[in-house]
């Protein structure tokens, strides 16, 4: 599987190192540098790791409880508030293997850093796989030294173990390394690249033990910290996506949720106004088909009644009746309707009103009208007059 390695070299991530393997080759294929657009067009591999500056980051181990629990790793940044510089909640913080003493390692980076670092890899279109610190491509020390000195631009890189690592301007290197290894270092105290020439005392570089610094992909163990956790996994990367549309976003929302709550008002009010013709129906029947059940569809229990009354009938006898009815009621009002029956080709209704005088224009106008009527019934009240008017049959 073919990797690039890249590493920026100074914070603004313009200046890079890049490095290529292919296949399982340990050693490098090829190598150089580039500024800048260079960015896009590097050869894309498998994948690809990125190296931030040391001086960018803080590399150290801190101590928890063995197998600290979830709770006290998300919240690792308060256990290090006295060692930080700014607030905590303005870093992220990607952890390392917690070993069974309960060291553990942490790396530090401002998230402004983080957030400038993949906004620069987007758009160069470079796909990030994993993010090491600098001191990574810096070997171990060796068991009987107590540092590795590697250069990197600008300055120098100091790694004390495998979790934690120094970076050095050169004006710093003399005096750090003699509060490292003493006025008089002891022999193979201090482990220098073969390439490097750091300008201090030679006495203080005494037999220096020479390693081989070029970058390899056995620099990398599996303990290696990949900042790419929390929010920055590349599981997450839509929510960075994401972050720069939030005012568009929530514009939407809103204008999702306000015609949503429009439509919810619309559609309440229709049903509040189908209630009502409801409730007018099933009045209407109540009125004119006493001891209806208030069931299903009052159209449908109309029709129902309807065709109940049309058996038996001869042709359109029960229409006929009905529309000689309606014709004749139309002219009167006050007259109230308290039941209708259909039954042996006579057409029963139940009237009541509150002027006798009434009921006999209704009558009257019947008779005008040639229809083919009786009353039946009559009951003469000091509020209301009843009477039941029988349509068709014989008179």
């Amino acid at each position: 599987m073919s990797e690039l390695w890249i590493r920026f070299a100074d914070p603004d991530f313009n200046a890079f190192d890049w490095w290529r393997f292919d296949g399982d080759a340990e050693s490098l294929v090829s190598e150089g540098h580039g500024r800048g657009e260079d960015l896009a067009g590097l050869e894309r591999a498998s994948l690809c790791r990125v190296f931030l500056p040391q001086p960018l980051l803080l590399s150290l181990r801190t101590k928890l409880p063995p197998r600290a629990s979830r709770q006290q790793l998300q919240a690792i940044g308060y256990a290090l508030e006295d060692q930080l510089a700014n607030d905590v909640d303005d870093n992220h913080y990607a952890i390392g293997t917690q070993q069974p003493d309960g060291q553990l390692p942490v790396v530090v980076i401002e998230r402004s850093l983080m957030d400038r670092l993949l906004q620069r890899l987007r758009e160069a279109r470079m796909q990030c796989d994993a993010l090491h610190a600098e001191m990574l491509l810096c070997p171990v020390p060796p068991a009987d030294c107590r540092a590795t000195l590697c250069e990197r631009p600008g300055g120098w890189l100091l790694r004390l173990s495998e979790d934690e690592a120094l970076a050095l301007p050169p004006e710093l290197l003399d005096d750090s390394l003699k509060l490292l290894l003493g006025a008089e270092p002891g022999a193979a105290g201090l482990a220098c690249c073969a390439s490097t020439d750091p300008p201090v005392p030679d006495e203080l570089l005494k037999e220096c033990k020479t390693l081989d610094c070029r970058p390899r992909r056995d620099l990398l163990s599996d303990r290696a910290v990949n900042l790419l956790q929390g929010d920055y996994r590349p599981g997450s990367r839509w929510r960075e996506r994401v972050r720069a549309w939030r005012p568009a976003l929530a514009l939407l929302l809103l204008l999702i949720f306000v015609s949503l709550s429009l439509a919810g008002l619309d559609w309440l009010n229709q049903k509040r106004q189908l209630a009502e013709i409801e409730q007018q129906q099933w009045a209407l029947i109540d009125r004119y088909l006493p001891g209806a059940a208030h069931r299903g569809d009052p159209k449908r229990l109309l029709v129902q009644r309807l065709a109940d009354f049309q058996k038996g009938a001869r042709g359109n006898e029960l229409v006929d009746l009905l529309s000689q009815f309606a014709e004749a009621w139309s002219a009167h009002s006050g007259v109230d309707l308290d039941r209708l029956v259909y039954r042996d080709g006579e057409l029963v209704l139940d009237l009541e009103t509150p002027k006798l005088r009434t009921l006999e224009q209704l009558q009257e106008t019947l008779k005008n009208q040639d229809r083919n009527f009786r009353i039946e019934n009559l009951d003469i009240g000091p509020s209301k007059t009843r009477a039941r008017l029988i349509l068709g049959g014989t008179s």
